[in-house]
């Protein structure tokens, strides 16, 4: 049965790969969680600001209000995914 090389130098490249995997998942999971930030505030708002608008005949109003109050959440996660990205790379 063979046994894995642990020479100091292998352990050193099997970090380093271990770190780039970890790297790509957390980008990639990223990735997939920023199209839920931005869509769903987005979707929310939007359905329910066209609801309010029917109900007091108010169109465009609340819907332009819900796309601004959904940008602003949007904008308002990222930046705290983003800190928390940068604090798992050891960047302050």
């Amino acid at each position: 049965m063979n046994q894995p090389d642990l020479t100091p130098e292998n352990t050193e490249k099997s970090e380093i790969n271990n770190k780039a995997v970890f790297n790509f998942a957390t980008l990639a999971g990223m990735v997939g969680e920023l199209g839920f930030i931005i869509a769903v505030p987005l979707l929310v708002t939007i359905v329910a600001g066209i609801w309010v608008d029917k109900k007091f005949s108010t169109t465009p109003l609340f819907m332009i209000l819900g796309i601004l109050l959904a940008i602003t959440v949007s904008t308002i996660t990222i930046g705290r995914k983003i800190k928390q990205l940068n604090k798992l790379n050891g960047i302050q």
